[in-house]
């Protein structure tokens, strides 16, 4: 198959589903598959084009920053795509804006070219969402181009139905997980890479990933962390890895301020640490005894896959009918509500008892293993990207 894909963030610029686009797309190369990654050029130190693990990487212009630029980084996509004679099979879209959609069913009816749609965020561009503010029933009615409509996660599903889109089109495959990468490690090299990266640090180590935004709720889990602090006479520290700026701009310059202004006021600055963006993100689960998971909405969490991978327990608050259908509470970890004191409880809990953290650590990796690896997930994003060329 030749399959173009428009995509919204691509590395040295990240986004959460990147990495996942990746892994599955590298896969398929090994199985002589074409692919193209066509993506926004943020910066004119990106390279317009380059190789990534056999994909084909094309950087255009316009950045992704507003309703306009999302119409013409979709036409020049296409326009891109003639110039260069991709003459792709498929096409497969990662950013399913209300206003592209337009361009994108006039080429695909013009080139006869069937597109996939890939739902990957509840609450933006997603059906149900559309529907919300001017013209909703017009920007949910675009989503009737897809010959498909992939939803990663079961209330993705449920919005898709919500919003009416017919059964047939819907699908659901949930995220992957690099299992050979995200891999548990034994005391010795967990020690040993706790001195790399943190040398300075004594004690628990608690994690949360993500970007330092509010919709991730950093702020939650320092409410939580006080808690922990006055109670817990251990040396403990948690970790926040993730970065506070985008292609060199600020997430939210406000929130990151008050958020540690009030680290400041709560007298934790010894024991927080803000590593900004890593890329060697793997052995910062592998150097935890335990992650921290606070996020208001997600499709379907790549921290809580890659937590699993990594044999690692984990501590979430309950995000409706996904963190049930990713772990048990109780096993890979505890799902608890949003309440500081709950999630404080919890966390002590694990901290407090390193044979029932090995055990949930075992069952972690075993649930990724069996439902969450690349090999799994790409057998069946194969499946369907054939059958949707069929039926063309």
């Amino acid at each position: 198959m030749k399959i173009v894909y428009l995509i919204g963030r691509f590395p040295p610029v990240y986004g959460g589903q990147t990495p996942v686009e990746i892994d599955i797309n590298s896969e398929l190369v090994k199985r002589n598959h074409s692919i193209c990654f066509i993506t926004p050029r943020f910066d004119k130190k990106h390279l317009e084009f380059e190789q990534y693990n056999g994909i084909s990487i094309i950087r255009i212009s316009p950045p992704l920053k507003g309703p306009f630029s999302e119409i013409l980084f979709v036409l020049n996509a296409f326009i891109k795509i003639k110039q260069l004679n991709l003459n792709p099979e498929l096409i497969v879209d990662l950013i399913p804006f209300g206003n592209s959609m337009i361009i994108t069913k006039l080429f695909s009816k013009i080139w006869k070219i069937p597109v996939v749609c890939k739902l990957s965020q509840e609450g933006t561009n997603e059906p149900f969402a559309s529907e919300k503010g001017m013209f909703g029933f017009v920007r949910k009615r675009f989503f009737s181009i897809y010959e498909k409509i992939i939803a990663i996660s079961p209330i993705l599903v449920e919005n898709c139905k919500m919003a009416k889109i017919s059964n047939n089109k819907i699908e659901f495959i949930p995220n992957c997980v690099n299992t050979s990468q995200f891999t548990p490690v034994d005391e010795v090299y967990k020690n040993k890479l706790r001195q790399e990266l943190f040398p300075n640090i004594q004690g628990d180590i608690v994690t949360i990933v993500g970007t330092i935004t509010q919709r991730k709720r950093p702020h939650l889990a320092i409410e939580a962390w006080k808690i922990l602090k006055l109670k817990y006479l251990k040396p403990a520290t948690i970790v926040f890895v993730g970065p506070e700026k985008s292609s060199g701009q600020p997430f939210d310059e406000k929130y990151v301020n008050q958020l540690k202004n009030k680290i400041k006021q709560y007298g934790l600055e010894d024991s927080v640490i803000f590593t900004g963006f890593q890329k060697n993100i793997h052995e910062y689960y592998q150097a935890s005894d335990i992650t921290l998971f606070v996020s208001e909405r997600e499709g379907l969490p790549g921290v809580v896959l890659q937590t699993m991978s990594a044999g690692v327990p984990i501590v979430t608050v309950n995000i409706e009918k996904i963190t049930e259908y990713m772990l048990t509470n109780g096993k890979e970890g505890y799902i608890t509500s949003e309440n500081p004191k709950e999630i404080s409880q919890r966390m002590t809990s694990l901290l407090l008892n390193s044979e029932q953290r090995d055990s949930m650590g075992n069952y972690s990796r075993k649930n990724a293993l069996d439902r969450f690896s690349i090999n799994a997930v790409t057998d069946k994003i194969e499946k369907l990207y054939q059958n949707a060329i069929s039926l063309q």
